[in-house]
């Protein structure tokens, strides 16, 4: 029983540090770069979430592609994560309740049938 509630503490304190400021995004720096990708249903507009210092989170807002005329369809302004969403990465959390939750999943394979062609000087696809 004193094992289990010992362990459960250090569980505790692991957790609190890793949702710490500069700590959280150090970790999702360095463990997560790259995995956080979005898209619409086209495809013509695609993102990956860096974790710089000065990188904030994605939100609806940063993400909305509305500017560019040939995404006025509201259909294709609606953007999907890329990734599952895994709760057995308790480092993570933090992101997940803020940004992830905000957007709908959908599967890459399903999105790159239907993709427009990919274009490396196109500013609105990173990949």
């Amino acid at each position: 029983m004193k094992y289990i509630k010992y362990s459960l503490i250090a569980f505790a304190t692991l957790v609190i540090i890793c949702h710490l400021p500069f700590i959280g995004g150090s970790i999702l720096s360095e463990i997560d770069s790259g995995r956080f990708r979005y898209s619409n249903i086209d495809g013509s507009y695609t993102s990956i979430q860096g974790f710089g210092f000065k990188d904030a989170f994605y939100t609806r807002n940063t993400l909305a592609p509305s500017s560019d005329p040939k995404l006025s369809d509201p259909k294709v302004q609606q953007i999907y994560r890329l990734y599952k969403i895994n709760w057995l990465c308790f480092w993570r959390w933090q992101y997940y309740v803020v940004s992830s939750l905000k957007f709908e999943y959908k599967d890459w394979k399903e999105i790159e049938k239907h993709r427009v062609p990919y274009e490396k000087d196109n500013y609105r696809q990173d990949f």
